[in-house]
């Protein structure tokens, strides 16, 4: 890490839209459960958030260090100053390792952000309480319906630029290196109301 790094900033509401709007199309991760994760961590541009045990979590999504090599496997181009300065970058990254998170808990979007934060009971308890209070915030803010994840096949590749300046906030296209991996979303139970928790199930 740089000893003296720019300092944070949030990212433009515009440039969020156009980030989690792709994110949510390429991964099928419906924007709503992407904008609260977004809101829990509140990450902006340009965080490094320092851990007890010596790691980092990186940017809006803040994405753990540890996972570095996790993701590398995946996008071998990427370093961590992508995932700490590009915002669209760091918002792809986040929601494909969620999407991964909701995978392997069977498609259910309420375990895998859990996992996203912590395998640990009392954590996750913790992150899903504050993930719901946003998400309930959210929805009355956007109308969106909650939605469960299907697994297709990889829609069309998104478009992309070459990634250039690590630090400069992003125009749509992005990098189609982080559109590989698809899923699509469908409405679970649209137009009925879901209490609490069990919009998730």
């Amino acid at each position: 890490m740089p000893a003296v790094a720019p300092p944070p900033y949030p990212i433009p509401e515009p440039v969020v839209s156009q980030c989690v709007a792709t994110a949510s199309r390429t991964y099928g991760v419906p924007e709503l459960v992407i904008r609260s994760i977004l809101k829990v961590e509140g990450g902006q541009v340009g965080t490094m958030s320092r851990n007890t045990n010596g790691s980092f979590d990186l940017g809006p999504m803040q994405i753990n260090t540890i996972n570095l090599k996790i993701i590398n496997k995946e996008y071998p181009f990427l370093t961590w100053r992508h995932i700490t300065y590009n915002p669209c970058v760091n918002i792809m990254v986040g929601t494909w390792f969620l999407k991964s998170k909701i995978r392997n808990r069977g498609g259910v979007i309420w375990e895998g952000v859990g996992d996203y934060h912590s395998v640990t009971p009392s954590k996750r308890s913790v992150y899903l309480q504050r993930f719901l209070g946003h998400y309930n915030r959210l929805k009355k803010q956007y109308g969106f319906t909650p939605a469960r994840v299907q697994f297709t096949q990889p829609a069309e590749p998104v478009q992309f630029a070459a990634l250039s300046d690590e630090r400069a906030v992003p125009t749509m296209p992005i990098p189609a290196m982080l559109a590989r991996t698809s899923v699509s979303a469908s409405t679970k139970d649209a137009g009925k109301p879901t209490p609490s928790f069990a919009a998730f199930r």
